[in-house]
Formats: C-alpha cells, sequence, structure tokens
C-alpha cells in the first residue's frame, strides 16, 4: 500500500497543470461592433465598427469612414494618426462619432473576454466595448 502511495504521489508530481489563465484569443483579423462609447448604450442608427489588421486599424465611426495606425503589445492597445473623411450628417450620428474617435484616441489597452472586446483608458477606465460582428 506504501509503495503504491508513493508511486501515486510522484506520478502527481508529473502531471501537467493547465496556465492559470489562458492567452486571449485575438482581436486583430476580425470585425467588432461597438455596442457602448464610454457608457453610452444608445448609439442610434449604424453603430461604429473597427477592424484591426496588423498595424492599422479602420472601420466606420457613425457617420464616416475612419483609419488609424494601431500598435498592439499584449493588453496594451493605442492608436495614433486617426483621421476620417469628411461627411455632414445627423447630429445624433455624428454626436457619436465624435464620442467613438475621442475614445479611440485616448484608448491605452484593451481586453477580449469572449465575443466581447473591451477597451480601457490609461487609468483603466472602461471607455469602448464592442462585440463581433457576425455576417450571415
Amino acid at each position: 500500500m506504501r509503495r503504491v502511495l508513493i508511486a501515486a504521489l510522484a506520478l502527481a508530481g508529473c502531471a501537467v497543470t493547465p496556465p492559470a489563465s489562458a492567452p486571449s484569443a485575438p482581436i486583430a483579423g476580425v470585425d467588432w461592433v461597438v455596442d457602448q462609447v464610454a457608457g453610452q448604450t444608445d448609439l442610434g442608427g449604424r453603430p461604429p465598427t473597427l477592424r484591426i489588421e496588423e498595424d492599422r486599424a479602420s472601420g466606420f465611426a457613425g457617420c464616416n469612414r475612419w483609419f488609424s495606425t494601431v500598435t498592439q503589445d499584449g493588453a496594451a492597445l493605442s492608436f495614433s494618426a486617426t483621421g476620417a473623411t469628411r461627411m455632414l450628417c445627423q447630429p445624433d450620428a455624428m454626436r457619436i462619432e465624435r464620442a467613438f474617435l475621442d475614445q479611440i484616441r485616448v484608448a491605452a489597452s484593451a481586453r477580449r473576454e469572449g465575443d466581447a472586446l473591451i477597451v480601457f483608458d490609461a487609468a483603466g477606465a472602461e471607455i469602448l466595448r464592442l462585440s463581433l460582428a457576425y455576417t450571415p
């Protein structure tokens, strides 16, 4: 009995334990739809979108198409050289676009939780919440 217990303990020491937290799924190469901008959930008509490809990000901002350079290193995520086309839209669409682009400019990190992407500012406050866009 003692040998069996010793053998079981020895084998348990060789067991592979899973990492404490599995790496998050990638956020690049998929389309994201904004659900919330700095706490606002009423995004009016067509919500902003985000797509990251390598070091570029782009999408729809609420009225115009937008584009940016993106830097991602682990959870750190930042956008720079952000621009947009210059069409004029309804006031609600322009309000959402301004809020979205303001938040993109101050993004400092992001975390993916399943089909959700949460973006934070440098202070750790949630500024954007997005979900995966599914196309039929």
